[in-house]
């Protein structure tokens, strides 16, 4: 098998990272939130979504990088702004945010096998 094309799996995980950004970046739209908030979950929402689009296309090593660090930033951000997030905000970035974190980095342990810094 060729090592531009991943197995579907790989694919369904990147699509359901890329809704997962795409709801986070949506979000502010829906709930009423403070301006830090509100600029917080656009652009990390529409980060997550466009690497996970990409990573569809071309997966990289990088960007499964990028979408982690992106995944766990959504997901400490509420408590990091400290401001603007009521409970359910703040739940709602911790699921999204593990949702963006998980896909890349089960492909980053996967490829490594088992012998990443996901491991330590």
């Amino acid at each position: 098998m060729s090592k531009t094309w991943t197995p579907n799996y790989d694919k369904l995980g990147d699509g359901i990272s890329l809704l997962a950004g795409l709801a986070l970046a949506g979000l502010p739209f829906v709930v009423t939130m403070t301006d830090i908030a509100f600029w917080s979950a656009l652009l990390t929402g529409g980060l997550i979504a466009v690497l996970a689009a990409i990573a569809l296309w071309r997966p990289h090593e990088g960007l499964d990088w990028a979408r982690m660090v992106a995944g766990v930033w959504a997901a400490i951000s509420p408590w990091a702004l400290v401001a603007g997030f009521t409970l359910s905000i703040a739940l709602a970035h911790v699921a999204l945010g593990v949702l963006a974190l998980a896909f890349p980095a089960w492909r980053r342990w996967k490829n490594d096998g088992g012998n990443s810094a996901l491991t330590a």
